[in-house]
């Protein structure tokens, strides 16, 4: 498929970037560093396109080396021209580029979801995907255990997923589910301001009422624990929940009256034993921390 593609030095200014992109551009630092090492060196790996029907091209791969030579000054950059893709092909080329030169753990969760999302549909249409697998792990230089399969060979899409990023079948659906999270929703999971689980709580909810729940958000400062993730997702599966219901839940007029608990204290023979507790850490940093290290543990055993 590629090797027998020529390399050819398409203008940059021809280019689109790919309709739905999911991964997240380099910024700062990090691109600044590619484009001072495409002044240096040239652009040492060919991007992918695709030919539209203006006379244009589509990136399927390669989105941060073209923004990179824009930075470096140059007009044009070295690519291989693929014809006659379906979309579902492209869609694959951008999904696995990105996944099999990027570490999957310096993705962010929305950035995970999406591409297993993509790369679960993809193996699960048919399995002469594996054949386009084959050859972009050939073409960007992995080796992996998809390159000494059988070409054409029928696995669940499920499990094969899984088994490429080092994942269970669960965590698979879990990401698959979390792909249906809107975006500005996306967003806000990423930046931290509520947690995986809790993204996937809301991810179970039609679009619409989701976009409830981002409206509410949108210009408050409520932080959104999972419990109250688990709530808002059961009120807004009901038929009578409105705009309304979401609101009152996060500021805590809808939330029944919890019964009275014993306190839990955490002993300074703990909180003394690890560096991250030193005493000119505020409660609420504490707080923070051993919330994110609980979530990771439940997210890890559940």
């Amino acid at each position: 498929m590629f090797e027998n593609n020529e390399v050819q030095e398409i203008v940059i200014s021809d280019l689109k970037h790919y309709r739905n992109h999911t991964f997240k551009l380099y910024t700062g630092k990090r691109l600044e560093d590619l484009a001072e090492s495409i002044k240096a060196n040239g652009v040492l790996q060919p991007i992918i396109v695709r030919p539209l029907n203006d006379g244009k091209y589509e990136i399927l791969s390669g989105h941060n080396r073209v923004e990179a030579s824009k930075l470096a000054g140059n007009d044009t950059i070295p690519a291989i021209v693929r014809k006659n893709l379906t979309d579902d092909e492209a869609a694959f080329i951008v999904t696995e580029t990105n996944l099999l030169q990027r570490s999957f753990a310096d993705l962010s969760h929305s950035e995970r979801a999406n591409a297993l999302a993509a790369h679960y549909e993809a193996v699960k249409h048919q399995g002469q995907r594996t054949d386009l697998l084959i050859q972009l792990e050939e073409f960007i230089g992995v080796e992996t255990e998809t390159t000494n399969r059988q070409v054409g060979e029928k696995y669940n899409a499920g499990a094969e997923t899984g088994r490429q990023y080092g994942l269970s079948a669960r965590n698979v659906q879990r990401y698959v589910r979390l792909s249906k999270l809107i975006k500005p929703l996306q967003e806000r999971m990423d930046n931290g301001e509520f947690s995986y689980l809790a993204g996937l709580e809301f991810a179970f909810i039609e679009p619409e009422k989701q976009a409830w729940l981002e409206s509410a958000l949108e210009n408050t400062d409520f932080k959104v624990e999972i419990e109250t993730a688990k709530i808002i997702r059961k009120r807004l599966e009901s038929e009578d929940s409105t705009p309304e219901t979401v609101v009152g839940i996060l500021d805590g007029s809808e939330l029944p009256n919890p019964e009275k608990s014993d306190a839990i204290r955490i002993g300074s023979k703990l909180l003394n034993k690890y560096d991250y507790f030193r005493t000119y850490r505020t409660p609420e940093e504490v707080e923070d921390i051993i919330d994110k290290a609980l979530e990771a543990y439940f997210s890890a055993n559940e």
